[in-house]
């Protein structure tokens, strides 16, 4: 059996781009950030029930000296006619498992213990050998 020992690639950090213009486009942001780097992907948020613009993006650049270079000359950089905000998107943190609360009905009461029940029983038959 031949096990692969090559370390798994770490996908290209994303950048985000806030205050677009409603009217950009997927290949616009692109091109917008074509000077800086090999852009591997970009994308225009777009509301779902509509399909318009959000007006916020996300790009994906090849390099790290790419992606600062980019962020270092676009962001507060006007782009027709809007002052636009570039940064390193931050990725989704999936939030931990919480554990879940056992909670008692107040209907059911909690079963005894055994020890308990083991006493109960004794001084059962005490009482009922003492009362014969």
């Amino acid at each position: 059996m031949k096990v692969n020992m090559r370390p798994k690639k770490r996908p290209a950090e994303l950048l985000f781009a806030a205050n677009l213009p409603f009217s950009v486009t997927d290949e616009q942001l692109g091109i917008l950030f074509d000077p800086f780097g090999i852009v591997i992907s970009s994308r225009v948020a777009r509301d779902p029930k509509t399909g318009h613009s959000r007006g916020f993006g996300f790009v994906e650049l090849a390099t790290e000296r790419a992606r600062a270079a980019a962020v270092a000359a676009l962001n507060g950089a006007a782009f027709e006619g809007r002052k636009i905000e570039v940064r390193p998107a931050h990725q989704p943190i999936e939030p931990a498992a919480r554990p879940r609360l056992r909670v008692a009905s107040p209907a059911v009461a909690p079963a005894p213990r055994r020890s308990v029940v083991v006493e109960y029983r004794k001084l059962s038959e005490r009482r009922l050998s003492g009362a014969s």
